[in-house]
């Protein structure tokens, strides 16, 4: 089982910076690396992700509702994060969907990307790229996120 928690910084379709973070919560399971042809060990994880955003917009863009041009949304998303594990280094890619609420009402969001991260015995730490999307009534926004995260592995018990 893991818990891991990150920060970002999104860069949307106005060219305007914004900021978000999401705390992870998944159970990870791993193919043994005999049966890799790599060399190390496939890793696979079911996610649960929760966050909120502060995301700017373009005054002419259907999602500025508010005077400042700022779209927050919370969401809640399950996906599946897929990686290997190399020589001191896992790299992953990841894609998440779910419900997101906020600002301009109700809708969908997901995320796709890619993760580099470092291992110690208790966790990981790492860098992550995504690209993100919301789909509300008053329009559709994508952004890129970039950003830090930790971590951290909880033993079965």
């Amino acid at each position: 089982m893991t818990l891991g928690v990150g920060a970002s910084e999104v860069v949307d379709d106005s060219g305007g910076l914004g900021g978000g973070g999401d705390i992870r919560w998944g159970f990870r399971v791993g193919v043994p690396s005999t049966a890799i042809l790599f060399g190390g060990a496939m890793l696979f994880e079911l996610e649960t992700v929760a966050g909120y955003w502060r995301i700017p917009v373009s005054a002419e863009s259907t999602l500025a509702l508010r005077p400042d041009h700022v779209v927050e949304l919370g969401r809640v998303t399950w996906g599946l994060r897929a990686g290997l594990t190399l020589v001191g280094v896992e790299p992953f890619v990841f894609v998440h969907a779910g419900p997101a609420f906020g600002s301009n009402g109700g809708g969908t969001t997901w995320d796709a990307g890619f993760a580099l991260e470092s291992r110690l015995s208790w966790a990981t730490f790492g860098v992550h790229f995504a690209v993100d999307g919301l789909d509300v009534d008053s329009g559709d926004l994508w952004w890129f996120e970039v950003g830090p995260h930790v971590q951290f592995r909880l033993p079965l018990w």
